[in-house]
């Protein structure tokens, strides 16, 4: 039986000849989506992926399988072949973190393809050379004076209004509102409880407690919790990713809002004579460059930038990097990368010194408490 080690390097073909010889044969490879479709069937079986994950991950996965000949199959499938998709998509321009994500994905899914599915040796994206990850901090976030003027802006629509207090006070996730239960508030406490429920599973199965603010509070005793859900009670889970999509009502809602003077400026695409965005079906407009320029257009605001929003600004105030973690449902590392660069330089060393020298006074020394140390080391040496 003839077997190609996919190596000039003698040695590396002895370590990985001795490796076939422990098990020389493999099971059979089906066409390469259908060992996707199953690779995928496994990962739900295992609840290693929720349902939105499985088709996020199905969906890189088949360009994976778009970019090698038609006749490979999760056996067969080379380094070259995925350096060669590595490297058309950094010329189309692809962001390093999308070209990440998508080899992730293929990097999991080679090595179900050799751990369990039993039908490969070797994980082909190991060997391959990926751009190198550019981690980008978050520049888009409302200001504290632009968050409040949204919210007290929003008279006419209490539903909206919750949605504006979920995103700039408890920072959730656009499907956590959509799904948001009467149950998750705990307002004697003033504690937000996010966990499971049956049409509702958190990224990485991560569920967590924040607390709700008073003015946050103070909007809910008026509001009520409604139940099943807190907003479009009446919208059931259906075949869709969201129960309930509110970006609509979002976006007119943040699009003719701020302190602009309302003069708007329409302006044509050369790709559509009729100067309208096919994929909105919307005309398209500029704000007045001047409110613009003085950040008066609420237009660029997005459900997600919410988010943003509420991290950007408990960091820029002080707070904790690992509460504010913890309060999203990220790992400190991922709100490091993306909010560190907005921590106060010098807030929490000046405060730790203050507290030093505060101590040092009540001693009655005059004297910080590492020279008191200092001193009493020196007389103990001397006596």
């Amino acid at each position: 039986m003839f077997v190609n080690l996919e190596t000039s390097d003698f040695a590396e073909a002895v370590t990985r000849a001795e490796k076939i010889r422990k098990q020389p044969r493999l099971a059979e490879s089906d066409k390469l989506v259908n060992e996707i479709d199953r690779f995928i069937e496994y990962k739900l079986r295992m609840k290693q992926y929720t349902a939105h994950s499985a088709r996020t991950k199905k969906n890189k996965l088949l360009l994976m399988a778009k970019s090698v000949p038609e006749t490979a199959t999760a056996a067969t499938v080379t380094t070259k072949q995925l350096q060669a998709w590595h490297d058309d998509l950094v010329a189309q321009g692809a962001a390093s973190s999308t070209i990440h994500g998508y080899f992730m994905s293929a990097r999991s899914f080679f090595r179900w393809s050799i751990e369990v599915a039993k039908i490969r040796r070797r994980n082909p994206i190991d060997e391959a050379k990926l751009v190198k990850l550019e981690k980008r901090a978050r520049e888009e976030f409302c200001s504290f004076d632009q968050r409040d003027q949204l919210i007290a802006d929003c008279t006419e629509d209490d539903e909206l209004k919750f949605i504006l207090y979920a995103g700039f006070h408890g920072g959730l996730r656009f499907n956590e509102i959509v799904e948001a239960v009467p149950w998750w508030f705990d307002l004697p406490n003033m504690q937000l409880r996010l966990s499971k429920t049956p049409t509702m599973q958190f990224k990485d199965g991560e569920e967590r407690t924040l607390p709700i603010t008073k003015e946050f509070r103070s909007f809910l005793d008026g509001y009520g919790l409604r139940a099943p859900y807190m907003i479009a009670p009446d919208v059931k889970k259906g075949k869709w990713i969201y129960r309930y999509d509110f970006r609509a009502k979002f976006e007119a809602f943040t699009g003719t809002r701020g302190w602009c003077c309302n003069k708007v400026y329409r302006f044509r695409v050369p790709d559509f004579p009729d100067g309208h965005d096919k994929r909105k079906k919307l005309p398209l407009i500029k704000t007045c460059p001047q409110c613009e320029k003085e950040g008066r257009d609420f237009s660029w605001v997005t459900p997600h930038i919410m988010r943003h929003t509420y991290a950007s600004l408990l960091v820029s105030a002080g707070e904790s990097i690992y509460k504010v973690a913890v309060w999203m449902g990220d790992d400190v590392q991922t709100v490091q990368d993306h909010y560190g660069h907005l921590a106060p330089d010098n807030g929490g060393i000046e405060k730790a010194f203050s507290n030093r020298v505060q101590l040092s006074s009540s001693n009655g020394s005059g004297n910080s408490p590492a020279e008191s140390r200092s001193q009493a080391w020196s007389r103990t040496f001397v006596s």
